[in-house]
């Protein structure tokens, strides 16, 4: 095999390089910006859960403590496609069930 000397690549396809090699840091951070804003988000949700669950508690606890709104509620309940998360005000604060029958 004959000894060929190296030769420098032409302007355009050090160009073509430089942009791969651009796109390539473009993607990597992309990715990295989205798992960060995956992980905030996740996060934010996690914060409003963590404050939505004992509020929901407390609805079912206080409807609980007063019979006559205990059975409306387990009559909303009773039906279908009505969950205690459907029938409580904390899904639909200006109209739901339970919140009118409170009234």
């Amino acid at each position: 095999m004959p000894f060929t000397p190296w030769q420098r690549p032409d302007a355009l396809a050090l160009t073509i390089r430089a942009c791969a090699r651009r796109i390539a840091a473009l993607n990597k951070l992309r990715t990295q910006t989205k798992n960060q804003l995956h992980a905030a988000r996740q996060h934010r949700i996690e914060y409003f859960d963590v404050q939505i669950e004992p509020l929901r508690q407390q609805v079912l606890d206080l409807a609980a403590a007063d019979e006559s709104l205990q059975q409306h509620f387990d009559l909303l309940v009773s039906g279908t496609g009505i969950a205690a998360t459907s029938a409580s005000p904390s899904t639909c604060p200006h109209s739901a069930p339970l919140a009118m029958i409170l009234t």
